[in-house]
């Protein structure tokens, strides 16, 4: 599954670089997220329920950041897997 999204946002970068890397607006932005746990730095351990009509499934994965350079840019990286 591809999600993919892009938003304009009215807030210096250092406040949106906070609100990104925090888990708990992650939780609020990730499509279907029901937990979002950190296990180190920039690693999380992530819960989702997706699907689609009615077929839903649960899945558990890891959501980690690299590539960060602060306040500027970071990519972020989504995995997965689940019945």
């Amino acid at each position: 599954m591809k999600i993919s999204g892009s938003s304009v946002l009215h807030a210096p970068p250092d406040r949106v670089w906070a609100a990104i890397i925090d888990p708990a607006v992650l939780t609020t932005v990730i499509p279907g997220c029901d937990a979002l746990t950190p296990v180190a730095d920039n690693r999380f351990a992530l819960t989702v329920t997706l699907g689609v009509a009615s077929i839903m499934g649960v899945y558990a994965g890891e959501v980690s950041f690299f590539d960060m350079v602060e306040p500027t840019s970071l990519m972020m990286r989504a995995n997965g897997s689940g019945g």
